[in-house]
């Protein structure tokens, strides 16, 4: 059970008959460090390497992701009632306001615009990220944007509470922001993981596996090859004033 937790139960800032978690939520980032005021953590930032979407555009692994980006851009789709639901005219108007809202999500981008950037985060840094806001007009109520995710933060300690922060947005040109960053609520942004784990909050991008496969074979193969051609077997077994 993490400080907050403790603080929640006795302070009464839990919902009736909701159970408290025992167990750590990713317990290997957890340190004193991690810690606030309050029982709070920090943001914790993804370790992804800088040059990666210089890396997504070479051509080989442009080739691969449009392979795979363009055929689920290319989907159709349909906003549907839930199975077992019985269809009705209300039904019906909330099912097209809806399907209003994805086809224009904002007033750049349409639905195919928004996904592909989605798409192509998801393969290379291994997350997409979507800001979701409301507003006014209830006849296109739901506003959405993409999101880099590579700028995305990740409170690890997050509790669950609606108000609590989830996300920290860094403004900067890598994924460690110079400037302070905009701190975002679970409701705000849609996180999408690529292989998600138990270890850390972050996932692992198709791209960002192969660079970092690809990156320690071209360094092996460089330090063999600086040590083979600078031996001298000739001086192994050299012992002056030896007959």
């Amino acid at each position: 059970m993490g400080i907050k937790d403790v603080f929640t139960r006795f302070m009464g800032g839990r919902r009736s008959k909701m159970p408290i978690r025992d167990t750590e939520q990713y317990p290997r980032m957890t340190n004193l460090g991690n810690l606030g005021l309050g029982g709070g953590r920090k943001a914790q930032y993804k370790p992804t390497p800088p040059n990666i979407r210089y890396f997504s555009r070479t051509p080989y692994v442009r080739a691969a992701i449009r392979r795979i980006r363009d055929p689920l851009c290319s989907l159709e789709w349909e906003i549907v009632p839930v199975k077992g639901t019985k269809n009705n005219r209300h039904l019906d108007q909330q099912i097209q306001t809806a399907t209003d809202c994805f086809l224009h999500p904002n007033l750049d981008d349409s639905f195919r615009t928004m996904l592909g950037q989605i798409v192509e985060d998801w393969l290379v840094l291994g997350a997409g990220g979507i800001e979701q806001q409301l507003g006014g007009d209830m006849i296109r109520p739901l506003w959405m944007w993409p999101v880099d995710a590579q700028s995305i933060q990740i409170f690890p300690g997050w509790a669950g509470g609606r108000n609590e922060a989830r996300y920290l947005q860094t403004i900067g040109y890598t994924n460690v922001g110079l400037l302070q960053g905009r701190k975002l609520t679970n409701e705000e942004i849609v996180y999408i993981k690529a292989n998600d784990n138990t270890e850390t909050p972050y996932g692992f991008g198709a791209l960002e596996i192969a660079f970092n496969s690809v990156n320690r074979q071209l360094g092996v193969a460089e330090f063999t090859g600086n040590l083979a051609s600078n031996a001298q077997p000739q001086l192994l077994l050299f012992f002056e004033s030896a007959d």
